[in-house]
């Protein structure tokens, strides 16, 4: 970035016993900072991943969805051929109807013990006995009916369905195969759930943490992210921690790799204005009144590199007449 002077000040300078008077321009340093970026690399991170695997023992008889296709949640992504577990549904109902009337007749027979007890025409042993068989029967009411829960659980299982809305990625099971509990069947993501990942070394991270300006870069677009997260661990081999970073508006698709790119903030000046003297490198300041310059040390400068100037924005910084300036 080119100085363009404000205007032309005189710099009076000592030299000896002898005042010199040396035309200079100056101008503020607000107006002759230049930006400096930083960048490094970003991949963006799906946060739901789905991989959905059976969880029966049956041949798959149909998966009917392909990759790349767009599922809603609940939607059947694959079917199961489960005649054993339905018979076994019917099976479990027939033996609930029987325990069931089992119950009953012992509800009715415990009744009449209790009528006849009453008249002292049963036992005490009678009664007791009925009761312990119409708590037996109850007891088995209740196991037929979890059995006939667990039955219809096991057909619930004979379909696979999305857990959210999202893209099938992988379709490892094809019908006709035979499958088992854990056989991976239908992989799907959420594209809509993502987020930015970068690996920062620690000075870069303090400045993602700080920076206003953080974009994305992929594929000749950009997107406006800020920090979600810093993880307080430093890698031990790359000296580096991970940043999570939330994307804004529609994101790119899961995968994506970029650049993550931020302005450092503060004032810095052009390498060219960065002078030295005595040994230390810095940037003549105008002084008013009097109209003198004073020489600013930079003790983080780098040759040939833009310097940051810990100084108000409004500091006057003489930018013509520099090289013939003393403090």
């Amino acid at each position: 970035m080119s100085a363009r002077p404000g205007f032309i000040g005189l710099c009076l300078l000592a030299f000896g016993a002898q005042a010199e008077t040396l035309p200079v321009a100056h101008q503020p340093l607000a107006e002759l900072s230049v930006p400096i970026s930083r960048s490094l690399p970003g991949q963006v991170i799906e946060l739901r991943r789905a991989r959905l695997a059976a969880e029966v023992a049956a041949p798959i008889r149909a998966v009917p969805v392909a990759v790349g296709e767009r599922v809603t949640d609940g939607q059947t992504l694959a079917e199961f051929d489960c005649r054993d577990s339905e018979l076994q549904v019917e099976q479990a109902k027939q033996q609930l109807s029987l325990q069931r009337s089992r119950l009953a007749l012992a509800e009715q027979q415990l009744t009449r013990i209790r009528h006849l007890a009453e008249t002292s025409l049963a036992s005490a042993q009678a009664l007791d006995q009925q009761q312990a068989e119409q708590r037996q029967a109850a007891a088995q009411v209740a196991a037929q009916r979890a059995s006939l829960a667990l039955a219809g659980r096991q057909v619930e299982k004979c379909k696979l369905t999305a857990p959210y809305d999202g893209v099938v990625v992988a379709t490892p099971g094809q019908p006709g195969s035979y499958a088992t509990p854990g056989t991976p069947i239908i992989e799907m993501v959420d594209p809509a759930a993502v987020e930015l990942e970068a690996q920062p070394n620690p000075e870069q991270a303090a400045e993602i943490m700080r920076a206003g300006d953080l974009t994305f870069g992929f594929a000749g677009r950009s997107w406006e992210v800020r920090p979600r997260a810093l993880v307080g661990v430093i890698d031990r081999a790359t000296q580096t921690r991970r940043a999570r970073l939330t994307l804004i508006g529609t994101p790119p698709p899961p995968g994506a790799n970029g650049r993550l790119e931020w302005s450092l903030e503060g004032y810095f000046v052009p390498p060219d204005l960065v002078l030295e003297r005595d040994g230390q490198l810095g940037v003549f300041v105008l002084n008013t009144p009097p109209d003198s310059a004073r020489f600013h040390p930079l003790p983080d400068a780098i040759p040939g590199q833009p310097a940051r100037l810990e100084l108000p924005g409004d500091t006057p910084i003489i930018t013509r007449g520099r090289h013939a300036l003393t403090d």
